[in-house]
């Protein structure tokens, strides 16, 4: 049975250190401008996401490689060191979000802000998700961000 999913990243703490190894030397420069750009995103982002939601690789290792790094840049890096220190402020962020989880597990379940109960119909549009779920919806951005997602699994 073909692999609904082509271009999914290989899994396991090897994988991870390798995923780590290129975003620091190689594919992390321009990390800062281009991590929300839905083409460059994909290689400019470190991808480490699923090791560290595994356990493959752990935060710590993470951020201690990562300041390392910062530290062995020469001082005309510029660019590196603004990328270096964005990334490491999103893993802060990671952080911050898994412990707010574990504060108020209720957020699995229910809207952070009230204002947004009731915003979507207690019973979905069949249709409509389906179209979602496919990247079939007719805007075109959303549908080439779940193209993607289905093709790679991964969405910046």
């Amino acid at each position: 049975m073909p692999d609904g999913c082509p271009g999914r990243q290989p899994g396991g703490r090897r994988a991870g250190l390798e995923r780590l190894e290129s975003f620091l030397n190689q594919r992390g420069e321009q990390y800062q401008r281009a991590m929300s750009s839905p083409l460059e995103g994909a290689t400019a982002c470190s991808r480490l996401s699923p090791y560290l939601a595994w356990g493959a690789v752990s935060i710590r290792e993470v951020k201690q490689a990562t300041e390392a790094q910062r530290r062995a840049l020469p001082p005309t890096a510029k660019t590196w060191r603004q990328s270096l220190r964005s990334f490491s402020g999103r893993l802060h962020w990671h952080c911050h979000f898994i412990q707010k989880l574990e504060d108020e597990p209720r957020l699995e379940f229910e809207n952070l802000h009230r204002l947004y109960d009731d915003l979507r119909p207690k019973v979905p549009d069949a249709a409509r998700l389906q179209a979602w779920e496919k990247g079939e919806t007719g805007y075109p951005f959303l549908d080439a961000c779940m193209r993607s997602l289905q093709a790679t699994g991964w969405l910046n």
